[in-house]
């Protein structure tokens, strides 16, 4: 029941078959979960292809499920054999289709503590992990977000 493309002259445009237009009203939601859980996937698979450029780490993926808001933990460096180790988990709004921001930041966080020698091996790691609050005014006042996703950190 796939959209078809038609072009008429100099116009291109879609036709929606009715088959289409059902299931896309029963499965429209969680068509764009799956689009945010593939952004996650594209960003996590970046992060893997940059190994070794500018002296990165080997990235250990620790956990992942696209389920309700996503799940990724990322590592850079192994966190098990690193002298020093930081973890970041995001917030409020943070779910799969963005961890792309939050992996850039543990790594930039990773190759600034490369500069300073000396100071051993280093683990950055990006723990989404539980599902954080999605709106600021109505869900962040509450505190069994955090108290839900305790155990699995």
């Amino acid at each position: 029941p796939w959209p078809k493309m038609v072009s008429g002259g100099p116009r291109v445009g879609m036709v929606y078959s009715d088959a289409w237009i059902d299931w896309n009203r029963r499965h429209g939601e969680r068509r764009g979960e799956l689009t945010e859980a593939l952004k996650g996937m594209r960003a996590i698979d970046d992060r893997f292809k940059a190994t070794g450029r500018e002296g990165l780490p080997e990235a250990y993926l620790l956990r992942f499920s696209p389920e309700g808001n996503g799940r990724a933990v990322l590592a850079n460096g192994n966190p098990d054999t690193a002298d020093h180790t930081a973890v970041f988990v995001p917030g409020t709004t943070s779910h799969l289709g963005s961890v792309g921001g939050d992996v850039k930041r543990m790594t930039d966080l990773w190759r600034a503590t490369a500069e300073f020698p000396g100071t051993g091996s280093v683990s950055t790691v990006t723990w989404l992990g539980y599902d954080a609050p999605q709106d600021i005014v109505k869900d962040s006042p509450f505190s069994h977000y955090a108290n839900d996703g305790a155990p699995a950190f």
